[in-house]
């Protein structure tokens, strides 16, 4: 377990006196687990340009790393913040 997930899980078991306590334990929780990288994925299908999207594995984004609307493969998510992992990817 790495320190961030060390981190949740405490969060996780702070006593909640209120809503908004309970509110803001949960966003921290939400952007704490956005730090761990999670692998992209690939539509089954192929996009408009013949190659397969590589999307984010939390909100499932078009990354656009490939074909014509190329990007460079960003270690967040543009669109969520999700922490990605391309490792393991062509490069």
């Amino acid at each position: 377990m790495n320190d961030i997930e060390r981190t949740i899980e405490i969060i996780k078991n702070v006593d909640i006196c209120c809503n908004a306590a309970e509110t803001a334990r949960d966003l921290a929780i939400q952007a704490l687990e956005k730090q761990i990288p999670k692998k992209i994925f690939h539509e089954p299908w192929v996009g408009i340009d013949g190659v397969p999207y590589d999307l984010c594995p939390n909100c499932e984004t078009n990354l656009c790393t490939t074909g014509l609307l190329a990007n460079n493969k960003d270690d967040y998510c543009p669109s969520c913040g999700q922490r990605l992992d391309w490792s393991g990817e062509d490069e």
